[in-house]
Order: structure tokens, then sequence, then C-alpha cells
């Protein structure tokens, strides 16, 4: 009986060591899981606003330097919020727009492009999202003679903000501002194959097509793979 007995406790203290092993791996992780739910990374994107009182909050909350080329600056508009007409004035619930801190600087929503004393011209007609920027690329060294930025302008999937999930248009903006951009919509891969050409792939699926760009003359051909 008494061997049983020193078995049974034996026993009972391994098991108690694994329940309290257990316990630790257990509040370890429901601590992490809620650190990260509250940290998730969230895809870059700016809300649409939904009411007169949301629009009021579209400022410019930061400007950014993005480069200078032939005496033309480049600067980023920084908001939180992005008004339109497009949408109806219908109120979102308060979770989904002002409860964010108010010292993020948001997104940059629009680009406008300086000779120093004014602005020339901005690239967006209307704010929308710039998903990234290629200021005068670099091409092993050398600067192309224009500018990319790949930018959302569109609420195509009906959220209410503007996301990499919506549309993505590609803007080719030639060194000479007087010329008109070169807009290729539908983008979903680009990339610089000199400073002269730039190839991108737009659309999805079994309707994926490819285009050879001429940066200087903005002349676009379709190259065929099937």
């Amino acid at each position: 009986m008494k061997r049983i007995y020193e078995w049974i406790t034996k026993a009972n203290q391994v098991l108690l060591f694994f329940l309290i092993i257990g316990a630790t791996l257990l509040i370890s992780y429901l601590a992490y899981d809620s650190y990260n739910s509250r940290h998730r990374y969230d895809l870059p994107h700016v809300q649409i606003a939904q009411s007169a009182e949301q629009a009021k909050g579209s400022v410019v909350q930061d400007v950014v330097f993005l480069g200078q080329s032939s005496g033309i600056y480049v600067l980023g508009l920084m908001k939180r919020v992005v008004v339109t007409g497009e949408s109806p004035w219908v109120r979102l619930p308060s979770s989904s727009l002002g409860n964010e801190e108010v010292g993020y600087p948001g997104e940059m929503v629009n680009v406008v492009f300086s000779r120093g004393e004014k602005p020339i011209r901005t690239l967006l007609k209307n704010d929308g999202l710039i998903l990234s920027n290629n200021v005068f690329a670099e091409y092993r060294s050398e600067k192309t003679k224009a500018s990319l930025f790949l930018c959302v302008t569109d609420d195509t999937d009906g959220n209410h903000r503007l996301d990499r999930n919506d549309r993505n248009d590609l803007y080719v903006v030639s060194e000479e501002l007087e010329r008109p951009d070169l807009v290729v919509k539908g983008v979903s891969d680009y990339r610089l194959i000199s400073t002269k050409q730039l190839i991108v792939k737009t659309g999805e699926s079994n309707v994926i097509r490819f285009w050879d760009i001429d940066i200087e003359t903005q002349v676009k051909k379709e190259i065929g793979w099937k």
C-alpha cells in the first residue's frame, strides 16, 4: 500500500508540473494573441468620408519631400480621410473612423509638383491613395525622365475605403510637366527595363496582358504571350 501511495503521489506531482507548464503556455499564448490583435499590421488605406463631419477632418496633416529634378520639387500630401463626391453621404460606425490616434500622419493621398515659389499642379484631380512612388527613378545609376506613381483613385470593391484591393493605376509623369500623364489602369506589376523602357502587367487570371512602354514618347505596345 505504501508503494502504491508513493507512486500516486509522484504521479500527481508530475501531473501538477505538466498542468503548470500548460497553464503558463496558454496564458502566454492568450497574451500574445491579444497583443497581436491590437497591433496587427493593416495595409495602407484611407477612409472615404461618409458624412459632412468626417469631410471636415480631411485636412493635410503632413507634407513630405519626395524628390527634385531640373528645378521641379515633388511633395507628397498626407491625410487620414479622403473626400469624394461619388459615395453617398452615409454615416459610418464610430468604430471605423475617429478612434484612431490623432498623431498618426495617415497615408499619401496626392502629389504636388512645384518650382519652389508656387505649385505647378497636382498628380490627381481628386485625392486618392498613393501606394508607391518612384520619383525620377534610377536605373543602374542613371535617372529616367519620368516619375512613376502607383495609385488608387476609385473604391472598386465598395468598402468605403481606398486600399491595395481596389484597382491599381500606374501614372507615368514626364519630366516635362506640360505633357499629359500616361495612365495605365488595372496594374498588377511593373518593372523598369532601362531609363527609357518600362514593362507593365495588367489584368488578372485569363485576362493578363503585358505592355512595353517607351517612357519618353509614352508609346504603349502590347506584348503577346498566347
